[in-house]
């Protein structure tokens, strides 16, 4: 069975800063459950591994665009900055899972009736207010009518 036949697939491509075509295995199965095309696809080459190249793959496994760049301390990422961006996320995860769980609890409890409405807790809060703002407006009005009936 053939590369080909199997699982994997052999492209080229050229690099523009080592001069060089290079040959690439890419797995046949790269392109599925993507929905945008072309996709980029890093590899390494060069003696040191110090070549960044980014192929631009079409649906069918074709390059379509190679981008190269020669690594460097100045464009590599350093641990301190990457343990600080990764922190920051795992700041915000933390939130975000805290704000789900409340989210989630009160769903649950609204779900199974544990619960009322926020809106119903509003009204049931302010509701004996605006009862005895009703009883002011209407009660006076209620008691000339008994007023005038005992007469």
């Amino acid at each position: 069975m053939t590369e080909e036949e199997g699982e994997f697939i052999t492209r080229f491509f050229k690099c523009k800063i080592c001069d060089t075509h290079h040959e690439i295995k890419l797995n046949k199965k790269l392109a599925e459950g993507r929905n945008r095309f072309p996709f980029s696809h890093i590899y390494l080459h060069g003696d040191l591994k110090d070549i960044l190249t980014i192929l631009y793959i079409d649906k069918d496994l074709q390059i379509r665009g190679v981008e190269t760049e020669v690594l460097s301390r100045e464009n590599i990422v350093s641990k301190e900055h990457m343990v600080e961006v990764v922190g920051k996320l795992v700041e915000e995860i933390e939130k975000l899972r805290q704000d789900y769980n409340v989210l989630y609890d009160r769903y649950q409890a609204l779900s199974q009736g544990k619960q009322e409405s926020p809106i119903m807790n509003f009204l049931k809060e302010v509701g004996d207010g605006v009862g005895e703002f009703l009883n002011t407006l209407f009660g006076s009005k209620d008691k000339s009518q008994d007023d005038q009936k005992s007469d």
